[in-house]
């Protein structure tokens, strides 16, 4: 049976470890940990290179897990890591010109177990 602290999330700002990026003033990058579910929203600025970790949690997934956030200022996706060390990883990008893309945002619920 559920209880009401199962249900409430206490959200925190990720450390972004990657030098090329930061945490969107709007809308930052942010976790939370909600019955073994890693939470991510939010935004960064900046684009990584492919490969790059740009962050890195202490809450490890049993497996690795791929997901893709949308580009913003040009329409896309890129498409991130979360490896079994808990680093978050940009693996890279597809818009309709990547020149224009200023900001990641990731809206992405990662089981743990």
């Amino acid at each position: 049976m559920l209880t009401d602290d199962d249900s409430i999330s206490t959200w925190n700002q990720v450390t972004l470890v990657a030098g090329t990026v930061k945490q969107f003033a709007g809308n930052p990058l942010q976790f939370s940990i909600r019955q073994n579910d890693l939470l991510l929203r939010g935004s960064f600025e900046g684009v990584p290179a492919n490969d790059a970790v740009i962050a890195r949690f202490t809450q490890k997934p049993a497996s690795k897990a791929v997901f893709v956030g949308a580009t913003v200022g040009s329409y896309g996706s890129a498409r991130f890591t979360l490896e079994k060390d808990g680093s978050l990883r940009f693996d890279g990008m597809s818009a309709n010109d990547n020149s224009f893309v200023s900001r990641f945002e990731i809206n992405e619920s990662i089981p743990l177990w």
